[in-house]
């Protein structure tokens, strides 16, 4: 059984509780126990609700009143009576209804009630229409006042809706994002960062909401709407349009955008201080309550431009907006009651400004349909495959004309009469319900605990402070228990959830030619060119904390000596997020390349780029950036203390021991530390500098740290003063000196130093001074930045394929890979792709053939590993491996690759020097028009299109793909690719063998000498 807020099950409990006004009365009951919910110990029932004792409301001629609750005490509403907390007993005094009222009796309550009501409305690139019908348009993205009580009149409850609007695309544009509803002394928000909930006083609430009998959230259709006991009602779509609708009791008394509600619309444009103007924007910009970040009142550039009469035209054709006012369309009913004029003339405006695109055409036509709908106009269906086709989520389909008040899970008494008409939405199929904004199976049904719905397995914290930890279960029940917060924790508002947040974060950066800070501040360089783990959760507290590890990929850069990031990733709740360096908007996730801004498993994981930063977000506090260029950050949250290893320390507090290397031991050699945490590569190549670090000296050091080049961070009145309290520019400095030395100088490395001290400050909250400037490193930005139109997306099964149309439509079809293809990624790219062999020589010399037969090579020499049969075709390669053992004891490995063609000969070392037809070229190399020679992962890439691809990776691994039209063509130790690994096992003369490394044998190349 599921037990209200401060009430527990009892499976024999008295049927006489304690109960309101008298509580402390002693009652003879007779019955027999009951099984059912009984208030917790200091508690008793109110009104069906447990209360403390010493809060109980009062009684008057028979009937219960809660402590506060108004009523009328005769049928003419001449006496208004008034359960009064302090004295518990109640109050009355002569009353009337004001003029705007009428006394009747509804849903059996008797209450003044407003003659009329008037509604104001912003929509689109806010299109605004006052209380009074006046029309202005005003695109400022501020945050305003929509409307608010200006007056003291008796018997109004005091309220104020503000907006705050956003550029969306397009900077001449701007649209509503957030709506905020301060009323009863709760501050109600509905933003578009969180579609489907709102936040009360900043907690995420899942919807339907009903807060303390006097307020109710509910969804309907793809709106919230929000009523209030006092008549007042909100809704906001979270896209574009907000609409206030106020009873007549509030004429006079309200002020903002809106107007003043006099029934005079020659006087709505009246600015905060009292005058009236003619001008939109002199009135938006009075109103204005708040500032936002890069937010201004005006349409300011080249881009604030009037759409000409010939575009007008264009877009009031019934392929866009023309629908609006079609005297046969489907709002022919409509146009009557709602003048069509208005809304197509916004519409035109709207789509203009985005060219034509049909997202903001579906917008505009969709405030008109749902204003006809709301004053229970009947229209007809608009929407169709090939204009605004509209698709629903999962177990929901379109309804031109639903329900105002869709069947939830949650019971709202309140909602039992619905005063809203039929709208257009997504319906819950037969058997379905809606739970928040989800249409789930009956049983699946959440939780309705305190006014508020929680999905089923939703954890909450009822109480203020997190001592008490709830959880919504199977058939509605809520169950509940003591709770504490851990160490690291602090019971908090985070992002709207209530719960036990981490109190702090721990941050690692690397910058440059790695200048290492670890999370406990200890400082060090290390200049190794493989890949490291950066962090790594080494020990996940018996499952509490989400594992996840970050490595960072390593580059020789200038003189060789040192080396800068070339790659981030990130591995996380099972996905692997590749950032690489000077790769903007894109990712590579499980080596498909993905566009962004992403988002992943259901939101847990968001990556986004911000300014030339890609960064990565998880849901439990991690964060990642890089610039991709020069400097990455690592931020944990302080739950995550000394549970961390990797370069970035063990985070303890302690930064004396971060040097701890993989099994535990400490060392304080920073070489040995930065080579125990490289990833699977050999360890020769990964150590740092050694003896051979780069030296600046004491002149040049001076030089670079003047004003006009490092020193710029750390000039007292420079535009980094302001960050200089919050983190210190010293280090950032000696840095920057050290890299810009060992570079001999180069502008580009100083600019890199001096960004990396800046998005430090700048993570920190600080706001800088401009420090580019045309002299000194100014900044360049690609021109004309766009989406791409036309690109294709397949799912992960490859069954279906989707393609972003110019319209701003998303078409898909079906998909079926054919026999001679598989599904996969190939170059970043998802899709259904030729068959391909591979054969692979690991670099412990190991070597796995097309068809699947591995084993060790076991030899030393030169091996002809793959090659056309036919050396008369056009298409002949060869591909000879030189195998050798490099250092005492260790396993023999692919020292240099050969890969002969026709025309040309190429030959990679395991250092990556390239040379063609024996001379030594660098990389990339355009060898022939269709043969190439480029570095790519890490990785030396030999390719011929449609023939063969060789690559050569820095961990001397060595793979021969080749297309599948050679099936059965092969000769070499990769054996002849005809799907039978069997036939592999034969000798180059035909003799069949069981031992690999004799397979290898025979392929000896000739024309390399033995050794």
């Amino acid at each position: 059984m599921s037990c209200q807020r401060h009430s527990h099950y009892e499976d024999c409990a008295s049927p006489c509780q304690p109960s309101c006004p008298f509580p402390e009365q002693k009652q003879t009951c007779t019955s027999a126990c009951v099984e059912t919910c009984v208030c917790d110990n200091g508690y008793v029932l109110s009104a069906g609700v447990c209360v403390p004792a010493k809060t109980c409301g009062c009684s008057y001629q028979g009937h219960y009143y809660k402590p506060g609750q108004k009523f009328w005490a005769d049928e003419a509403c001449g006496r208004l009576c008034e359960c009064d907390t302090t004295l518990r007993m109640v109050t009355c005094r002569e009353a009337s209804c004001s003029a705007n009222e009428k006394c009747t009796v509804v849903d059996g309550e008797r209450a003044c009630r407003p003659i009329s009501h008037a509604t104001c409305t912003a929509a689109g690139d806010p299109h605004y229409r006052t209380f009074d019908g006046r029309r202005f348009d005003f695109q400022g993205t501020c945050e305003y006042q929509l409307v608010g009580l200006c007056s003291q009149q008796p018997g109004l409850v005091p309220f104020k809706v503000t907006v705050q609007n956003d550029h969306r695309g397009s900077k001449s544009v701007s649209y509503t994002k957030t709506v905020t509803f301060s009323i009863y002394g709760i501050t109600l928000t509905i933003s578009r960062q969180h579609p489907h909930r709102v936040l009360l006083n900043g907690q995420l609430i899942s919807l339907p909401l009903d807060y303390n009998n006097q307020l109710v959230v509910f969804l309907s259709g793809w709106t919230a709407v929000v009523e209030t006991v006092a008549g007042i009602t909100v809704t906001f779509d979270w896209r574009s349009t907000v609409s206030v609708t106020l009873p007549s009791n509030y004429q006079g008394a309200v002020c903002g955008l809106c107007g003043n509600y006099n029934g005079k619309a020659q006087d709505d444009l009246t600015m905060r201080n009292g005058q009236i103007t003619n001008n939109g924007d002199k009135m938006g910009e009075s109103w204005q309550v708040a500032l936002v970040p890069g937010c201004s009142s005006v349409c300011q550039g080249p881009w604030c431009q009037a759409c000409s009469d010939s575009q007008k035209k264009v877009y009031q054709a019934q392929k866009y907006c023309g629908i609006i006012a079609d005297k046969a369309g489907p709002f022919r009913d409509c146009h009557k009651r709602v003048d069509p004029a208005p809304f197509l003339e916004n519409c035109v405006y709207d789509v203009c400004q985005y060219h034509g695109h049909q997202g903001s055409v579906c917008d505009a036509v969709a405030v008109y349909a749902s204003t006809c709908q709301s004053m229970g106009i009947t229209i007809y269906s608009w929407r169709r495959d090939n204009f605004c086709p509209m698709v629903c989520p999962a177990n929901s389909h379109y309804t031109l004309c639903a329900a105002g008040c869709p069947a939830t899970c949650a019971s709202l008494t309140s909602l039992d009469t619905c005063h809203r008409t039929c709208t257009e939405a997504c319906e819950c199929d037969q058997g379905y319900l809606l739970s928040g904004a989800t249409c789930v199976p009956v049983r699946d049904c959440g939780c309705s605990y305190d006014g508020q719905y929680y999905r089923k397995g939703d954890v909450f914290y009822p109480e203020s402070e997190c001592v008490e930890q709830c959880v919504c279960g199977e058939n509605g029940a809520v169950s509940c228990q003591k709770a504490k917060c851990r160490r690291g924790e602090i019971c908090k508002l985070v992002n709207g959830v209530k719960g036990c947040h981490p109190e702090g974060q721990g941050k690692c950066v690397a910058s440059g030619d790695p200048h290492y800070i670890s999370f406990d501040g200890r400082r060090f360089d290390f200049q190794g060119t493989c890949v490291y783990v950066l962090a790594k959760v080494c020990d996940d507290d018996k499952g509490y904390l989400t594992p996840f590890t970050v490595t960072q990929g390593n580059e020789k850069y200038g003189n060789g000596k040192v080396a800068v990031t070339k790659s981030v990733a990130v591995a996380v709740y099972g996905y692997v997020i590749y950032i690489q360096q000077g790769v903007s908007w894109k990712v590579l996730v499980d080596d498909e390349l993905l566009n962004l801004p992403l988002s992943l498993d259901n939101g847990r994981i968001a990556v986004t780029q911000e300014g030339r930063n890609i960064i990565v977000r998880t849901d439990f506090g991690l964060t990642v950036l890089y610039d991709t260029v020069y400097y990455v950050e690592v931020i944990v949250p302080s739950t995550y203390q000394g549970n961390m290893c990797g370069l970035c320390g063990n985070y303890n507090k302690k930064g004396g021991d971060d040097f701890r290397l993989p099994g535990g031991k400490q060392t304080n050699n920073v070489d040995t530390f930065g080579k125990a945490w490289v990833v699977d590569l050999p360890g020769h190549v990964c150590g740092g500098c050694g003896g051979q670090c780069p030296v600046c000296e004491q002149a040049k050091a001076t030089l670079y740290g003047k004003p006009d080049s490092c020193g710029i961070m750390s000039a007292p009145n420079g535009p980094f003063k302001n960050c200089h309290s919050k983190i210190d520019p010293a280090v950032y400095v000696s840095h920057c000196v050290f890299d810009v030395c060992a570079v001999g100088g180069s502008k580009d490395t100083l600019c890199n130093s001096v960004q990396a001290y800046a998005l430090a400050c700048q993570s920190a909250g600080v706001q800088l001074k401009p420090w580019r400037s045309s002299s000194f490193c100014p900044a360049s930005c690609p021109a004309n930045s766009h989406y791409e139109v036309g690109e294709t997306v397949v799912d992960k099964d490859c069954k279906s394929r989707c393609v972003c149309q110019a319209s701003g439509l998303v078409k898909c079809e079906k998909l079926s890979c054919s026999g001679g293809e598989v599904c996969g990624v190939r170059d970043g790219v998802r899709g259904c792709h030729v068959k391909r062999g591979h054969c692979r020589v690991s670099h412990v010399g190991h070597l796995t053939s097309f068809d699947g037969m591995s084993g060790p090579i076991g030899n030393k020499g030169a091996f002809e590993v793959a090659s056309l049969c036919d050396e008369t075709t056009k298409l002949w390669f060869r591909v000879v491996v030189d195998v050798r053992v490099c250092s005492k004891g260790a396993a023999p490995s692919v020292a240099t690759v050969h890969v002969f063609f026709k025309e040309t000969v190429i030959a990679v070392n395991s250092q990556h020097v390239t040379w063609v037809n024996g001379r030594k070229v660098s990389l990339p190399s355009k060898v022939m028009s269709d043969i190439s020679v480029q570095i790519s992962e890490r990785s030396v890439v030999i390719e011929r299109a449609s023939a063969v691809r060789v690559t050569y990776s820095i961990s001397q691994e060595v793979t021969v793909i080749i297309d599948s039209s050679l099936s059965g063509k092969m000769c070499g130790a990769c054996g002849n690719y005809n799907n039978n690994s069997k036939d592999d096992m034969r000798t180059a003369d035909g003799k069949i063998t069981t031992d690999v490394s004799v397979v290898v044998g025979s392929w000896s190349a000739g024309d390399f000498s033995r050794w």
